[in-house]
């Protein structure tokens, strides 16, 4: 918000900048190491353990003085990431089920597929794994498309066959015969 008497003329003149409270708390040495007397070189760091979470193999760098204050940083090791590898599913345990619960012609060769496509993925040729893996889930899906459809017509003859034998005992029998 716009403050109008900053810039009147019965403002006050704002006061000298106060040093900023030097730093304290757990990873910064005390305020009295390491500080400048009022006039000549400052004073040699005093031989303080850094606790880190990195092995003793690694170096420590001093990267220079901070009102009067060391402070000591540990350098990280460089990481260089490689190539990553992509992986396409293969599918297999899609195409066990549909080998046993569908369609087993065509969840035999879903399966083969299936295989096809680990072994791409372990030679690391993702072209060939992406064809294999491709065909394997086409495969799965027909597989149980079948299976559910023959699951529906199974369901449906069964019931009409039952209503239809009930209707001939009825009619032959009379409504109330369950033979």
């Amino acid at each position: 918000m716009f403050n109008l008497a900053a810039y009147s003329k019965d403002a006050p003149e704002p006061s000298a900048p106060s040093n900023p409270p030097p730093m304290e708390g757990p990873g910064f040495p005390s305020s009295t190491h390491g500080t400048a007397p009022p006039h000549g070189p400052p004073m040699q760091p005093p031989n303080v353990p850094v606790s880190s979470q990195y092995p003793p193999g690694y170096p420590q760098h001093t990267i220079g003085f901070m009102q009067g204050q060391n402070m000591v940083v540990t350098s990280r090791p460089t990481v260089i990431m490689g190539p990553v590898h992509v992986y396409e599913p293969d599918y297999l345990c899609f195409s066990v089920f549909n080998m046993l619960c569908c369609c087993l012609c065509i969840g035999i060769a879903a399966l083969v597929f299936s295989v096809k496509t680990r072994e791409a993925n372990q030679r690391g040729d993702i072209n060939e794994a992406r064809i294999h893996s491709s065909t394997a889930r086409t495969l799965n899906f027909v597989s149980l498309g079948i299976g559910i459809a023959i699951t529906i017509a199974w369901v449906a003859y069964v019931i009409y066959a039952t209503i239809v034998v009930r209707s001939m005992y009825s009619i032959a029998y009379g409504p109330y015969y369950y033979g």
